[in-house]
């Protein structure tokens, strides 16, 4: 398997919770 730094970033975004959805509520 290939592991990019796109996936990575793409699965840190799914594990961590976004701050951006917080700071709008």
């Amino acid at each position: 398997m290939l592991f990019t730094p796109e996936d990575f970033l793409a699965r840190l975004a799914a594990l961590v919770p976004r701050p951006r959805s917080n700071l709008t509520q």
